[in-house]
């Protein structure tokens, strides 16, 4: 019995000495420390222990530091601790008003709890009670956190409240790196409050938020502001020498309203990343898609429809807070339907493209397309072009073929029109078109003289000039045009009210006209030709007159008419009803080689024939091959024969030059 008790003893001061080399190596007593022990120092913190705990120490200011790079660098302190064994023999601490610093390079980490349990042994840290963690500006308070050495992180035993700043966060559970300064939020987490660049209100089922201010969530994010809303599955917040940037990936869209944009708008892809200035106000946006195009939305406008865009990548720049630029430097595709009564689709297809926008951030300063571009209203019109450029400031779009290869094209009902360069002002709705210029006008009645007014009129210059509103076409640089087998050229061609009855032509310098006109004096209604030139050319749809000036000639059959003027005179069905000449009029019958000169010539189709008049003070003359030579005041030819009718009159006689044939 005897023995039983002194090997107890012994045993019980081995385990006393051991217990007390533990504490010599958990903790320092910084000076004027007195351990004691007894209930009257720390009585209710001995109320807490577990019924079942042995050995109790109770300590007055414990004071532990632990320096490892196993558990970083932290120090434990207490007003009053107890020390004491669990059932398992665990060796465990029980503080009271606690406070844990950590230490980790440049970052420190301060806890505060009303109780908190140390081991030793792991170097674990459990803090309880109502405690609040200060860390790189982040407070956070929770019921109970547990500290693990190995991982130097905190982890929560419930839900958490944490603040940084003017942000507050609340989340099911939370954890904090004392290694990185990084507080990480699970379950339900809610950020509210203010950063340094605005107004936050995030919420995700994880978040992080790390020492430098920046905020990344994930598994389903919402982030609302005042006139916007952000969904993506991730989501992350960043400082930056600005202000801070703000990136969505994973099924990102925005739907915004806010002022900096011209129209309430949603944004759709797989990236959504903003760039903000320190007060809030946006630099730049970012808005991409990896295996299909990103798409943009906007809201009607007064003067238009819905407008939708689509690219792999969109890029927005922004100045004084204010939209200065959109960027798709990829394909890129849009539409807009036009607000009633128009109601017409418009489509935009390119390569890529550029928006730049005036101060106002609204207000459209210049686009460029390039790499293809295609721009319909569908039903109505389309252009096709290998660049294009809008110009906000004069209302203009230019756009531009290849030299030497597809030029740029445009069509609609009426009209199609290729060239090298095409400019388009929508206001008064001219197009000016440069480098080998080809149009098609369809339902544009007879706009040549003698045409058939329901065939298309086809045209080719250097230049063309359309007023739309007025219905004008200025044509300009060896224009050649032709309606059916009706042929026009010149160097300058005026139309004027190309359809009704109002319907004017004039050509000038250089003018040649060829016109297949209706047989009405021909031989079984055939058709026959009047080629006809000089130096102006008009033609009146009204009075279906075309008259042509300055070494005017014209030419039909057999017979030939140069005059100083011409005036060709049509009927309803285009034939032609006469032809008069004045001035210096010479007249030519090829088959009988007869020519006659005068100061007027009328030639009437049916039947035929040619009269000639004399001029003032001097009578008509008739010359045939052989030299007879035939005036009067009225000379009559009739084509193919030889006989010349003569007629006095105004005083002028006669004449009759006969001269005798060779004898062989």
């Amino acid at each position: 019995m005897n023995r039983t008790r002194r090997h107890a003893r012994r045993l019980l001061l081995a385990l006393f000495v051991a217990f007390l080399g533990v504490l010599v190596v958990s903790y320092r007593k910084t000076p004027g420390t007195v351990a004691t022990t007894g209930p009257a120092i720390a009585g209710d913190l001995l109320e807490e222990l577990p019924s079942d705990s042995r050995g109790q120490l109770v300590l007055r200011d414990f004071d532990s530091n632990r320096t490892g790079s196993g558990a970083g660098d932290y120090r434990l302190r207490a007003a009053e601790a107890v020390g004491y064994k669990t059932k398992g023999g665990e060796q465990l601490f029980r503080l009271k008003d606690a406070l844990f610093e950590s230490k980790d390079g440049e970052r420190a980490v301060a806890i505060l709890a009303p109780r908190a349990e140390f081991n030793p042994l792991s170097k674990a840290v459990r803090v309880f009670d109502g405690f609040r963690i200060d860390g790189d500006g982040i407070t956070l308070h929770g019921l109970a956190f547990q500290y693990d050495p190995k991982t130097r992180v905190f982890a929560s035993d419930g839900p958490v409240t944490a603040m940084r700043g003017e942000i507050t966060a609340r989340a099911e559970s939370g954890r904090i790196e004392t290694q990185s300064g990084a507080l990480l939020l699970t379950g339900n987490v809610r950020l509210t409050g203010r950063a340094e660049t605005g107004p936050i209100d995030l919420s995700a089922p994880d978040v992080r938020m790390a020492r430098d201010g920046g905020v990344s969530a994930k598994g389903g994010v919402v982030m609302r502001s005042a006139d916007s809303v952000l969904r993506s599955d991730t989501f992350e917040r960043h400082a930056s020498a600005e202000g801070d940037v703000l990136r969505a990936e994973g099924s990102a869209w925005l739907l915004s309203a806010t002022p900096s944009l011209p129209a309430a708008l949603l944004a759709q892809g797989d990236v959504i990343e903003l760039a903000r200035d320190e007060a809030g106000k946006p630099i730049s946006l970012a808005l991409r898609r990896e295996t299909e195009d990103a798409r943009v939305d906007m809201v009607p406008g007064i003067a238009s429809g819905g407008r939708t865009a689509m690219s792999r990548l969109f890029e927005a720049a922004f100045v004084a807070g204010r939209l200065r630029e959109i960027n798709a430097p990829g394909k890129v595709s849009a539409a807009e339907s036009a607000s009633k009564p128009d109601g017409v689709l418009r489509t935009i297809r390119a390569g890529s493209g550029r928006l730049v926008f005036q101060a106002d951030g609204e207000t459209l300063d210049v686009a460029t397309f390039d790499g293809g571009l295609e721009l319909r209203e569908v039903g109505r019109s389309a252009l096709m072009a290998l660049r294009g450029t809008l110009q906000g400031a004069d209302q203009t779009a230019i756009f531009n073929g290849t030299d030497g290869g597809e030029p740029a094209d445009f069509r609609d009902a009426t009209r199609h029109l290729r060239a090298r360069t095409i400019q388009y002002h929508p206001p008064d709705e001219r197009i000016v078109a440069t480098g080998d210029v080809k149009v098609e006008m369809r339902n544009a009645g007879g706009a040549l003289p003698g045409a058939d007014a329901k065939l298309p009129i086809f045209t080719e210059s250097k230049e063309l000039e359309l007023l739309g509103k007025e219905k004008k076409a200025t044509l300009t640089g060896s224009v050649r045009a032709w309606q059916g087998e009706n042929v026009l050229q010149c160097r300058k061609l005026f139309l004027d009210g190309t359809d009704g009855a109002n319907r004017k032509l004039r050509a000038e310098d250089s003018v040649k006209a060829f016109i297949r006109r209706k047989g009405a004096g021909v031989k079984g209604g055939a058709t026959d030709t009047i080629n006809a030139a000089g130096n102006v050319l008009t033609y009146a749809e009204a009075e279906r007159l075309a008259r042509i000036e300055g070494s005017a000639s014209i030419v039909s059959g057999s017979w030939s008419v140069t005059s100083d003027v011409t005036d060709v005179k049509l009927t309803a069905d285009q034939a032609i009803e006469r032809v008069e000449a004045r001035g210096h009029v010479v007249v030519e019958d090829r088959v009988v080689r007869r020519h006659g000169e005068g100061g007027r010539a009328l030639w009437t189709p049916q039947p035929d024939v040619i009269t000639l008049l004399g001029g003032p003070g001097r009578p008509a003359v008739a010359v045939d091959e052989k030299g007879n030579r035939v005036s009067g005041a009225i000379l009559r030819f009739r084509q193919g024969r030889s006989q010349v009718d003569v007629e006095t009159g105004d005083g002028q006689p006669s004449e009759l030059n006969v001269r005798p044939e060779k004898k062989s």
